[in-house]
């Protein structure tokens, strides 16, 4: 049994529309995990450096840390945390 001619080329358009739809699913989550792990690291390094901080004695300490995030669609966005540690 023959296809018709417009049958036969279903999965082809369906193809060239579902590659890049699934690129770019894969490249918008890559961005995500990367934009969370640029934040959870730049967290711990402020929480570090609001720890190794000196100061006066009895007085809050704040430290402000910022990272770049890595990818092609977050060009020139930071990732911008600050910690406070209380006496």
């Amino acid at each position: 049994m023959r296809r018709s001619g417009r049958r036969a080329g279903q999965g082809t358009v369906e193809m060239v529309v579902a590659v890049p739809v699934l690129c770019l699913t894969l490249v918008l989550a890559w961005q995500a995990v990367a934009a969370a792990w640029t934040a959870v690291r730049t967290e711990e390094a402020a929480r570090r450096a609001a720890l190794r901080a000196t100061g006066a004695p009895g007085v809050a300490r704040t430290v402000t840390e910022s990272r770049s995030l890595a990818g092609p669609l977050v060009g020139g966005m930071h990732v911008r945390v600050t910690a406070t540690v209380l006496p």
